[in-house]
């Protein structure tokens, strides 16, 4: 393909290529070090926690009467949204995290919105279990007192 046949394929609307392009050239336009801060120390603190010995007690009881019963029912509501089930469990939420900052990333850094990201990954890392928790304990706690973990 010529200059001037690109030229003439550009006049006649947007590409998927010139979008990807586009896309590439604004994350390039950010340090390496907010790509890196997006996407592995969410991923590191999961699989951290998941090796640690004893963070199966975390796990949210069900048998709660609310989640601000005592300190403990209320750690447990929080922490049980990063205690995984199992290693598949792990990486499932590992890879579905990746995929969305691969999209939601981006986006934030071409709508200059890199700040909004990071204040709703604050929200959605401290008060979403919290809220998870509630409502898990609303709809299956008058079901069963088995321990929960994760979403």
């Amino acid at each position: 393909m010529t200059g001037d046949e690109a030229a003439a394929g550009d006049a006649d609307g947007p590409t998927v290529r010139g979008l990807v392009r586009s896309v590439a050239t604004a994350v390039a336009s950010r340090p390496p070090l907010d790509l890196f801060l997006a996407a592995v120390p969410i991923p590191l603190l999961l699989v951290t926690l998941s090796v640690l010995p004893g963070t199966e007690a975390w796990r949210f009881s069900l048998a709660a009467d609310g989640v601000l019963e005592s300190r403990t029912t209320l750690w447990t509501a929080f922490a049980s949204s990063f205690v995984h089930t199992s290693d598949t469990h792990l990486v499932d939420n590992v890879v579905n995290y990746w995929l969305l900052i691969g999209v939601a990333y981006p986006l934030s850094v071409i709508a200059g919105w890199r700040r909004r990201l990071l204040y709703s990954m604050i929200v959605y890392l401290t008060v979403v279990p919290l809220l998870s928790a509630w409502a898990t304990l609303s709809v299956l706690g008058t079901v069963t007192n088995a321990p929960a973990a994760g979403f």
